[in-house]
């Protein structure tokens, strides 16, 4: 069974937004009360080991997984990248997004440090 590019990119960013949201804190519902509950944080060996899973995954594909963190940002984002061109086919999510995000982010500050 082949399975087709665009569920394998699916597969990627729903990995890629697992590992983004595992650290924060989620709302939940009880009694109609809103409660945070502390998501436990995996370890780097289960982080490596999830990672290596994905590039075995992958790999299949002739494709292979660049994991990085934005800087301006410090939100993790995937390459998808072809093995045989080195082209990078997919990012997710895609690094321009979290270009606007930082600019974002900067303008909201200069915005409130102009008020204060």
């Amino acid at each position: 069974m082949q399975i087709k590019p665009a569920s394998e990119i699916k597969a990627v960013s729903s990995v890629a937004n697992n590992l983004e949201t595992q650290h924060k804190q989620l709302p939940s519902e009880r009694n109609g009360t809103k409660v945070h509950q502390q998501i436990r944080q995996p370890g780097i060996g289960e982080i490596e080991n999830g990672t290596k899973q994905l590039q075995a995954i992958v790999s299949t594909f002739n494709k292979r997984l660049k994991f990085d963190v934005h800087e301006e940002t410090n939100r993790i984002f995937v390459q998808v990248i072809d093995s045989a061109t080195g082209e990078v086919i997919r990012e997710v999510p895609p690094v321009q997004i979290l270009d606007m995000l930082a600019k974002i982010y900067e303008v909201v500050g200069l915005l409130v440090d102009e008020r204060v």
